[in-house]
């Protein structure tokens, strides 16, 4: 069974980003999410990450669930 996400260029490296960003096209246009814009839903997701970089990198804290102003 072949996975709808994937880059469609085997000369392109597949990365987390790559797979988010296309899996967002993919939802977006089965009618599962609303996101007209990827690349401001990836800044955003960039910006949380970094929030909690020093949480995640120690192991200290708590699972943090954001939800996004990009994306519906």
């Amino acid at each position: 069974m072949s996975s709808p996400v994937g880059t469609g260029d085997e000369h392109v490296k597949f990365s987390c980003r790559i797979w988010m960003r296309e899996a967002v096209r993919v939802l977006n246009k089965q009618g599962v999410i609303v996101c007209e814009d990827v690349d401001a839903l990836e800044k955003e997701c960039e910006a949380y990450a970094e929030k909690n970089r020093g949480t995640v990198e120690t192991g200290k804290g708590k699972a943090v669930f954001f939800v996004s102003n990009v994306s519906k």
